[in-house]
């Protein structure tokens, strides 16, 4: 168009055709600002998502690892035999006592941040605490939500936060367990309160570091900490039901506005435990590089409208800048193929169609090693080739027909039953931000070795159970005779001779 111009209008005054090639450059490069804007509006948005959401996550990972670790060393406790018979007698002895409090004592000791450890008979009645608080032994605490959960479930329970009666009266979550008879009746309940300073200390440090606000509610929408708050503020109030609403139990991102100005905020439940983190930034903050780049990009373009050379260089660089940032996407893109290459776990990724989109290389042998040759069959010859090797036939083809539900999510174990392998396989489909469907994503973990593990470590145990049972028996009545009853010197002596002989 620019030749035919040039061609056949040469009487116009080099003004015209000065405003016409201003016009030709201006439009484009008015579209190339335009563009930008949104392209990089777009790449600081994702990526304070993915900080605020990464953030989020893992501090919902370390808040479970800290509570549900508390809440199976309490179980294990729980299971410990000379605390289980000291607690299932109807009358118990002065060396009962010192034993439970003895128990109770490295239980305390045994998890940083656990402030009082306690036992409560079935009705809720505190029986023993540590450290020794006398005023609350013998009340009735079956009102607390620790009991009511692990009483209802039957199994380690993490309670809401609430305040302690114990000495102090330090806010709390309170890890819960049953201690079962000999006859698996439970015969009390094992408690150990953890201090809320903890996890407050552990979102004041994140906080700062990664320069967000970071909170914690627990499953009944209770705020247990706020990074830069007061902690004895925070249980009396609740999570914003706006966000517990647009959540409904999932993780994600929103901007919201607060009495602090809209916020960016990234939402992870912790798993196993029904609370949620939030990790949030402002959002003026969060943005504020947006708005000087569309300053920018403005001032330029009002520049190159009085002086197209100037345009010109400057439309010159911005296609600089993108090349750029289209070579950074190609690394980005390589690295993000190195690291899928990397895993040691099977992933493949395939279209609503069936076709396979992603596949890395430790799928493809883990394929191989269980097909064989056979491994470029059709999907319905290679279901039915798998159900044929595995234990559980039927259970295969069942996963297979429930994985044709497009929302369908989950994790199941597949053994084989000539080669004795096992496999841990996570299917779960894959969604746009708008929810269309991608595909669905299958990744594969050979788990022989941690299932002959776990058998190894079942055997273990059981023998060592069984060895140990006979003199340990002996051991105990010997100084049970010892320690409740007069005995001349001889026949003490017998007595330590057998016990040390038994040891």
């Amino acid at each position: 168009m620019t030749s035919r111009l040039l061609s056949t209008r040469r009487s116009r005054s080099p003004a015209w055709l000065i405003a016409g090639a201003a016009v030709l450059s201006l439009v484009p490069l008015a579209f190339l600002a335009y563009f930008s804007v949104s392209l990089a509006a777009d790449a600081v948005r994702r990526e304070v998502d993915k900080r605020v959401a990464s953030t989020a996550s893992l501090s919902a990972e370390v808040v479970r690892s800290e509570l549900v670790g508390l809440a199976s060393l309490v179980d294990a406790y729980a299971q410990r035999p000379t605390l289980v018979r000291s607690l299932s007698r109807a009358r118990r002895s002065r060396a009962d006592s010192e034993r439970i409090e003895f128990h109770l004592e490295q239980l305390r000791a045994a998890h940083e941040g656990v402030f009082t450890t306690f036992v409560a008979d079935l009705d809720g009645r505190l029986m023993d605490v540590v450290p020794a608080t006398p005023g609350i032994v013998g009340k009735d605490f079956s009102f607390r939500d620790w009991y009511r959960g692990v009483t209802t479930t039957r199994r380690p329970y993490v309670s809401r936060a609430y305040r302690t009666q114990a000495r102090g009266r330090p806010l709390v979550v309170a890890a819960a367990a049953l201690v079962r008879g000999g006859d698996e009746r439970p015969v009390a309940i094992l408690v150990a309160a953890y201090g809320l300073g903890h996890l407050q200390r552990f979102s004041d440090q994140l906080g700062m570091s990664q320069d967000v606000k970071l909170k914690v509610t627990d499953h009944h929408g209770v705020l247990v900490t706020s990074s830069g708050e007061t902690l004895r503020t925070l249980v009396s109030r609740r999570a914003d039901r706006r966000v517990v609403a647009a959540l409904d139990g999932r993780s994600g991102v929103l901007e919201l506005e607060t009495p602090d100005g809209r916020r960016l905020s990234a939402f992870a439940p912790v798993p196993d435990l029904g609370w949620t983190v939030t990790a949030s930034v402002p959002a003026d903050t969060a943005f504020a590089a947006i708005g000087e780049l569309r300053k920018t990009v403005l001032a330029t373009t009002a520049v190159l409208g009085l002086i197209l050379v100037a345009g010109i260089f400057l439309l010159a660089r911005a296609l600089r800048s993108r090349r750029r940032a289209e070579d950074a996407a190609l690394e980005q893109a390589a690295i993000n193929e190195a690291v899928l290459e990397a895993s040691r776990d099977g992933i493949r990724m395939i279209d609503p169609e069936g076709n396979v989109l992603v596949s890395n290389r430790a799928y493809e042998e883990m394929d191989a090693s269980v097909f064989g040759a056979a491994s470029n069959g059709s999907p319905e010859d290679r279901v039915e080739q798998l159900a044929v090797l595995a234990t559980a036939p039927a259970e295969v083809r069942r996963i297979v027909e429930r994985t044709r539900d497009p929302d369908y999510a989950g994790t199941h174990e597949i053994e084989l039953a000539g080669s004795g392998r096992a496999f841990q396989v996570y299917t779960a489909p894959v969604r746009e931000r708008n929810g269309e469907l991608l595909g669905r994503t299958t990744v594969v973990r050979d788990v022989t070795s941690e299932r002959e593990a776990e058998r190894m470590k079942t055997e273990l145990m059981a023998t060592v159970s069984h060895e140990l049972r006979t003199p340990l028996a002996s051991v105990l009545g010997f100084a049970e005779l010892l320690s409740e009853r007069e005995l001349d010197r001889e026949t003490q002596q017998r007595y330590l001779r057998t016990i040390h002989g038994e040891a």
